[in-house]
């Protein structure tokens, strides 16, 4: 079952607008910093959807803060995407949560097989 149906059995409603997978596999990620450029370190992906993604052991770092934009490099099997993001939600000193901004075409469509192969 996807966290997002565990969500709406335990809260009554639905919040996000796409559903979300946990990740059974390690999907490595890296961020970066948008503005500088500059790498703020390597996590892990521990759910994934079309909205975004919640990033776990992360170092702390300046700019991830809630509002912040960073760039994430989602790497798996045969597949490399860069994708920009913005924190959300950083209430848990391990983890924080994205949303994905500015996805182009091509964006969409290797983040789609990212989150099939990840659904399934």
């Amino acid at each position: 079952m996807d966290l997002t149906k565990i969500e709406e059995k335990l809260t009554g409603k639905e919040r996000r607008r796409f559903p979300r997978f946990w990740i059974e596999t390690r999907m490595s990620l890296s961020v970066e910093d948008i503005r500088s450029g500059e790498p703020i370190g390597i996590g892990e992906a521990s759910d994934l959807s079309m909205g975004g993604l919640r990033v776990r052991y992360l170092p702390v770092h300046s700019q991830v803060d809630i509002g912040n934009r960073i760039g994430v490099l989602l790497m798996d099997d045969d597949i490399f995407l860069f994708i920009q993001a913005e924190v959300i939600h950083n209430g848990m000193r391990d983890s924080y949560g994205v949303e994905f901004r500015d996805l182009t075409p091509a964006d969409n469509r290797q983040l789609q097989r990212l989150v099939s192969r990840v659904a399934h």
